[in-house]
C-alpha cells in the first residue's frame, strides 16, 4: 500500500511538461545522480549547460528530448524549465553548498525510469564528452 501512495505522489509531482520531455528530465536526473555519487556540486548553470547539450545532441530524437514550447524559445527557457523542476520537487537547492540535487532519491529514480532510455542513449548519457 505504501508503494501505491509513493507512486501516486510521484505521479502528482510529475507535470505534463515533465511527461512531454521525459527523456530530457531523465537525462538531467541521471546527470545529477552521477554528480551526487561522485560528491560533485551541481550549479544552476551546470544543469542549464546539460539541458543545452541534450537538446542539441538529440534534437532529432523526438519531443521527449526537447524543452516544452510553453517555456519559450529564448535563453530564459532553460532557466524557466529548471525552475519548474525545482517547483515540482525534482530538484532542490542546498543552501549550504549553493548546489542542486534531487531531494528524494526514489523520485529521481522514478523520473529516470520514466524516460525509458535505450541502451544506446544510456551509454551516451555518460559525461558530456560523448
Amino acid at each position: 500500500r505504501r508503494d501505491q501512495f509513493r507512486l501516486g505522489y510521484y505521479e502528482d509531482r510529475t507535470s505534463s511538461t515533465m511527461e512531454m520531455s521525459s527523456k530530457l528530465v531523465g537525462a538531467i536526473m541521471t546527470f545529477v545522480a552521477r554528480c551526487e555519487r561522485n560528491h560533485q556540486y551541481v550549479g544552476f548553470s551546470d544543469i542549464g549547460n546539460h539541458i543545452d547539450h541534450y537538446t542539441m545532441k538529440y534534437k532529432d530524437g523526438g519531443r521527449a528530448w526537447l524543452l516544452p514550447k510553453c517555456f519559450g524559445n529564448d535563453d530564459s527557457a532553460v532557466d524557466a524549465f529548471i525552475e519548474h523542476l525545482i517547483h515540482q520537487g525534482a530538484l532542490a537547492k542546498d543552501i549550504m553548498t549553493r548546489s542542486y540535487g534531487c531531494p528524494i532519491p526514489s523520485f529521481q529514480a522514478y523520473l529516470i525510469e520514466r524516460a525509458r532510455f535505450t541502451s544506446e542513449e544510456l551509454c551516451e548519457l555518460d559525461p558530456m564528452t560523448s
